[in-house]
């Protein structure tokens, strides 16, 4: 057992160490405790105090004088489902306080490092079975940025069986082609002919909108802002029905 272990379950230092000494040394005196932990004997009392009020340890009186021992290391369990539950009870309530006054966030990166994650972040935004959406999907240029990353977001997608409809330009869609196997089925193209994309690419999804200028190095626009996603939804569904497929 380690100090760290416990702290990260909630415990003080203090507490960590005497629990542990408490474990080591089953029934003992505060004075047998000062000894193991070399700590003042009012911080050991401050401690019993705090793994008492946990139900990590106990005590009985004998002759005048306190005998302390440890509860059982499954305790430390029974806490955190209990913690755990409280957090899963009051959570949505927080949650609706935070939407209410939620903040649109923009994030500018530079660095084909920065815009791996921020695909990423949309990506993850997006539920299980949902659909993300992509005008203009860069080519070669997005070949570049991801550096061999592609593979690995797309084996997360399909297992999180997430759809994509990609509204693409004739030069881009040559370049990139289309999608084999499990990602195929997940996958919708429709193409703009003779039109060449442009020096952007837009990707959309959850609650993030990732726009991206293809300089060197690619510059990348991450916004959060479910209600501007929706928007860019519809415009895209538009332009899909006008594209070929």
């Amino acid at each position: 057992m380690s100090d760290f272990s416990l702290t990260e379950l909630g415990l003080t230092k203090n507490a960590s160490s005497v629990y542990e000494a408490l474990l080591d040394s089953g029934r003992v005196t505060v004075t047998k405790l000062q000894e193991a932990t070399n700590l003042h004997p009012q911080i050991i009392y401050n401690a019993l105090d705090e793994l008492q009020r946990e139900g990590l340890s106990s005590f009985t009186s004998e002759r005048g004088r306190r005998y302390f021992q440890a509860a059982s290391p499954e305790v430390l369990a029974d806490i955190q489902r209990e913690r755990l539950t409280k957090i899963e009870n009051v959570l949505p309530f927080l949650l609706k306080k935070h939407e209410k006054h939620k903040e649109q966030s923009v994030f500018v990166y530079s660095g084909n490092a920065d815009f791996q994650k921020a695909r990423q972040t949309v990506l993850k935004s997006i539920p299980k079975g949902g659909c993300y959406y992509v005008i203009n999907n860069g080519g070669k240029k997005f070949k570049q940025a991801m550096d061999g990353t592609y593979s690995e977001q797309e084996k997360e997608r399909i297992k999180r069986s997430v759809h994509k409809k990609v509204l693409d330009f004739k030069d881009s869609f040559e370049e990139m082609g289309r999608p084999s196997g499990d990602a195929e089925e997940l996958s919708e193209y429709h193409y703009l002919s003779n039109i060449e994309g442009g020096p952007t690419s837009t990707l959309f999804g959850g609650e993030y909108l990732r726009i991206n200028v293809w300089s060197e190095p690619v510059l990348t626009i991450l916004i959060q802002n479910k209600e501007l996603v929706e928007s860019y939804q519809r415009y895209f569904e538009v332009l899909w029905e006008q594209a070929k497929e």
